[in-house]
């Protein structure tokens, strides 16, 4: 394919993007009429009500790739007067789109399995956030959603340019007259590949998410002491998430002590600091107190401090 691409104005093929925003606005309607539903991002949503990557990114390429066909196959009737449907696809496409769906459905299979067994917990929202893509369920930045989302919004981004830079060049043969064969011959009349670098990347970044899927487990962690200060013995909150529905699975530390809990959710512990330290002596003014947990046999990883008043 020659290059740079020739100067050909854009409006030259504006109709052919025109043709591939009608046939997806036609899909939009068929699909809220037959369910009920008409926000897109609902078929990206998981069971809990969160957006999730992989379904994002399966519905994003769904989208690209039939606007892309529709495209296509209206300048392959404009341009060389054949309404056979496209059968000469990529390689690399079909490999896409089979990345595609494999990494979503490998990702509900591993948090359906992992929920079934009780080693995660979902719970549902109320409304789901963009900021879910790139998140954990406990509102953390989560590094291989956020590589997921990059390298596909990346991927996406260079599809359309170069399908773009393709219909230039489809015009621009046409108005130099070359024939059905000649376009044909130099690959214009077909879906563009996608870029093997790109699917390298892709398939790296959806490799890692899969990967996490598969080491990760609910982490209790604690985000706010209240009071956080004062004389024991008191009563005190632990804010937090993913401690678990019982104390019994679960306890408190207290300076590496366990402490008794007076009540226990999954987001909230109250426990009853005690008068004295493990020596049995009482707390000096100014001392700190780390307040730490273990839940579902999991340590939270981080204390919270209390100072003796």
């Amino acid at each position: 394919m020659p290059s740079p691409a020739p100067a050909v104005p854009y409006t030259a093929f504006v109709h052919l993007d025109a043709i591939g925003f009608a046939t997806l606005l036609v899909l939009w309607l068929l699909y809220g009429t037959l369910s009920g539903r008409w926000s897109v991002l609902a078929l990206a949503e998981g069971a809990d009500g969160r957006l999730s990557s992989s379904k994002f990114q399966f519905v994003v390429w769904t989208i690209v790739i039939l606007w892309s066909y529709a495209v296509v196959y209206a300048a392959r009737l404009f341009y060389a007067h054949d309404v056979a449907a496209i059968s000469d696809l990529s390689p690399g496409l079909l490999m896409l789109m089979g990345l595609s769906i494999t990494t979503t459905v490998a990702a509900k299979g591993i948090t359906t399995s992992y929920v079934s067994t009780g080693r995660i917990k979902k719970t549902m929202t109320k409304a789901s956030r963009f900021s879910d893509l790139v998140n954990d369920d406990q509102g953390y930045p989560d590094l291989s959603k956020m590589q997921l989302m990059a390298w596909t919004l990346v991927a996406i981004g260079v599809y359309l340019v170069t399908l773009h830079v393709q219909l230039l060049h489809l015009v621009h043969w046409r108005q130099m007259g070359a024939t059905v064969a000649e376009l044909q011959q130099k690959h214009l009349l077909a879906l563009p590949d996608i870029d093997g670098s790109l699917m390298v990347l892709m398939g790296l970044s959806q490799g890692g998410y899969i990967g996490k899927k598969l080491t990760t487990t609910t982490v209790p962690r604690l985000t706010r002491l209240t009071p956080v200060s004062g004389t024991p013995p008191l009563t005190v909150k632990i804010e937090g998430a993913n401690f678990g529905d019982a104390a019994a699975a679960g306890l408190v530390t207290v300076n590496g002590v366990e402490a008794v809990a007076d009540a226990w959710t999954d987001t909230a512990i109250e426990v009853t600091l005690p008068a004295t330290d493990a020596a049995g002596n009482p707390w000096k003014a100014g001392r700190s107190i780390r307040i730490g947990l273990v839940a579902g046999g999991q340590d939270a990883g981080n204390t919270l401090p209390f100072l003796v008043g």
